[in-house]
């Protein structure tokens, strides 16, 4: 008696779903409807119904139910697809766990959800496209197989009436299409709109007043249940239906792919808009679409289908009339287009002028002649032929073609679609001209100075480099007495003299630091710096670049404060990870003020690593941001001012970028602006490691 009274409830509960389909035009509403009647019989207090952005990543709340639980999100905000329900919508299958904060999911949950102890979410799916999802939250026990499968029930209700919705919202579009036809087919057109509206309004009439029929059938295709809905509308009773099978109530054409689609639908579990040509009682055709799950057993193998259908007789009809119309609509010519109708056995049937003037003859000479006769290319009598590339299902054929005309070289691009009668069937090809003379002159020129920009770029590379290593060797001679100089003991030398040396000494230092920048930067641009990777430890290495900038940090007076783990280790480049760090420790010196501070803090997560340099110096402004990375994209300050140390060539932040760049990782930046501070971040990406 319990399974009785379940299964009248689960079948009055299906019958208020289907009626709310047909009674609600609006998705939201009808959705509502047909969400309420399913969450009561399953007995899940809180959930939602939602519709997914065209790209899939995000989905929109269409009807929320909280169910009495607290929730402060924002329900007009889409929320990003992934967790759970990114599972549900890639493997288009429904999924529930009844654990849920036990999950990994739990982390992707918003501030101020629902708490949830069990979570099920069904696809809403259309034509095999995941467009929705139907979510529903704790249950007390938590969910079932009985559960997926009713709640799958209801979500292909809900895919119904988002489908009408669709359609309605296409005949609304189509419609508005019509209004825009050229004045010689105006009255047509307006008459053919008017019938189209009468066709709709009757279609609507049939989904508002039937509810939608319900058949389950065994693994055989044997009928072993049909609702009232199902008998009225092919006007059997029921004894001669109960143990029949189904393709016995098909029009004998569609009988070639039932088998076919019935084994697809028993291996994929699900069908979704299959068309069949349906045999009433008094003889007359209906063609009906069905949508439909399989039921399994608690062992999980096959029980029976759960199918509902909808009347789509008046749909098709009105199909019909709208590809004679669009058929009508390909045959109006833009006069300012050169267009040509070439029919299956290579006649020219129409044209317009713009053709005849394209080709130098009169239409009456076109018309009823070979199309190679008046147009020859290359592709003439070859398998790439256009008229047989779109007789042969070509949706659409393009090439290019040079004639010279009047003695100028002219380059068309011919496209070539199928021209049909008003039954939709290919009779033939339109053929249009586009003149791509000007484009095609315009992309050479581009070419050629791209050709020479590149010559141009490649001189300037070698003189930098040619200049650097020619300055380096005398360079090293200056330094190396600067150096020698610089050791002798002050009392040794006049006072004044000692100075120059020290300044001596300070511009070789920059000026051996700038070749040293302008050879890096060449590697960089010829991809000649070659990585010697191994695994190291971060911390030491961090540590060792702070020691060597200490002396800088006495200079300028300033404080610098760590927070660094005892050990991280980390596949780099030693010699080039530490140059990375010390031109951020650099940057973040010669930034500060006297007596500001500087961070250093590293941040080790499951994903990545953050190497985090901050200071409390002059900050950074938008503009300055975007000239950061750049090469020689020197950020002028007038350091005088601003208390800072304003040298340098503007190659050391970019020359950092492009070595954390080939170790996998990035470079960050933060600034709330001037005399605000910055917080430079290398971020590297752990995934690397793996990957290796």
């Amino acid at each position: 008696m319990k399974s009785i009274s379940n299964s009248s409830r689960e079948f009055s509960a299906l019958l208020e779903a289907s009626k709310a389909v047909l009674k609600y035009a609006d998705f939201s509403t009808s959705s509502k409807a047909i969400f309420d009647a399913c969450t009561e019989l399953i007995g899940a207090p809180a959930g939602y119904i939602a519709l997914l952005t065209p790209d899939k990543k995000e989905n929109l709340i269409v009807y929320l139910n909280p169910g009495g639980y607290i929730c402060t999100v924002d329900q007009d905000l889409p929320m990003p697809i992934r967790g759970m329900r990114g599972e549900v919508v890639k493997s288009k299958k429904a999924l529930y766990n009844n654990n849920f904060p036990e999950t990994d999911w739990l982390q992707f949950l918003p501030n101020g959800h629902v708490d949830l102890e069990c979570v099920m979410f069904i696809p809403l799916i259309i034509n095999d496209d995941v467009q929705g999802l139907m979510g529903m939250a704790n249950k007390p026990g938590g969910f079932t197989e009985e559960d997926i499968n009713l709640a799958s029930a209801f979500a292909e209700f809900v895919s119904v009436a988002l489908q009408n919705s669709q359609l309605l919202e296409s005949l609304e579009k189509s419609e508005k299409r019509y209004k825009n036809f050229s004045q010689v087919l105006g009255e047509k057109i307006i008459e053919r709109t008017k019938k189209l509206k009468e066709s709709e309004k009757k279609f609507k009439l049939l989904y508002e007043n039937a509810p939608l029929g319900y058949q389950s059938l065994d693994d055989k295709g044997n009928i072993l249940i049909v609702n009232q809905s199902w008998l009225e509308f092919f006007g059997y009773p029921k004894d001669e239906v109960i143990g029949k099978w189904i393709g016995e109530f098909m029009d004998p054409e569609y009988l070639k792919v039932l088998d076919t689609n019935f084994q697809k639908f028993k291996e994929e579990g699900a069908i979704q808009g299959k068309e069949y040509d349906m045999i009433k009682k008094d003889g007359s055709h209906a063609i009906v679409s069905f949508h439909g799950k399989i039921g399994y057993d608690k062992n999980g193998n096959f029980k029976q289908t759960h199918c509902i259908f909808t009347d789509i007789t008046e749909r098709k009809k009105m199909e019909e009339e709208i590809n004679q119309a669009y058929s009508e609509l390909n045959q109006i010519f833009n006069i300012s287009i050169p267009l040509c109708v070439i029919d299956k056995n290579h006649d020219v049937i129409h044209t317009n002028e713009t053709y005849a003037s394209l080709i130098g003859m009169n239409k009456e000479e076109i018309i009823g002649r070979k199309c190679y006769d008046v147009w020859s290319a290359q592709n003439c009598h070859t398998p790439k032929c256009s008229v047989r590339m779109i007789m042969d299902g070509k949706e659409q054929w393009r090439y290019e073609k040079e004639r010279k005309i009047d003695g100028l070289k002219i380059t068309y691009i011919m496209d070539g679609l199928p021209f049909k009668d008003p039954h939709g069937e290919v009779i033939g090809i339109i053929e249009n001209f586009i003149d791509i003379t000007e484009k095609k002159e315009i992309e050479r020129l581009i070419l050629e100075e791209n050709e020479k920009l590149q010559d141009l770029s490649q001189m300037r590379q070698d003189l930098i480099t040619r200049i650097s290593h020619e300055l380096k060797t005398p360079l090293t001679s200056i330094y190396g007495v600067s150096q020698a100089l610089i050791e002798i003991p002050k009392e040794e030398l006049h006072e004044e003299i000692s100075e120059y040396i020290e300044i001596s000494h300070r511009g070789c230092i920059r000026l051996r630091e700038l070749i040293d920048n302008l050879l890096d930067a060449s590697r960089l641009d010829t991809k000649k710096l070659v990585l010697k990777s191994h695994q190291e430890n971060l911390i030491e290495l961090i540590e060792e670049c702070i020691s060597d900038m200490m002396y800088l940090l006495k200079i300028r007076n300033l404080v610098m404060t760590s927070d660094l783990p005892e050990e991280l280790f980390f596949e780099v480049d030693k010699l080039r990870f530490s140059q990375a760090i010390i031109n951020l420790i650099s940057n973040a010196i010669k930034s500060s003020p006297m007596g500001g501070k500087i961070f250093i803090r590293v941040e080790d997560t499951k994903d990545y690593i953050d190497i985090q340099v901050r200071d409390t110096g002059v900050g950074l402004t938008e503009k300055e941001k975007e000239m950061l990375f750049q090469k020689f994209g020197k950020i002028e300050r007038y350091g005088k001012d601003l208390e800072v140390d304003i040298e340098g060539a503007g190659l050391g932040l970019y020359i950092s970028k492009e070595i954390v760049e080939l170790h996998g990782g990035k470079i960050l930046v933060e600034s709330e602006g001037r005399n605000k501070g910055a917080t430079f971040i290398i971020r590297l990406f752990k995934h690397k490691l793996e990957k290796k």
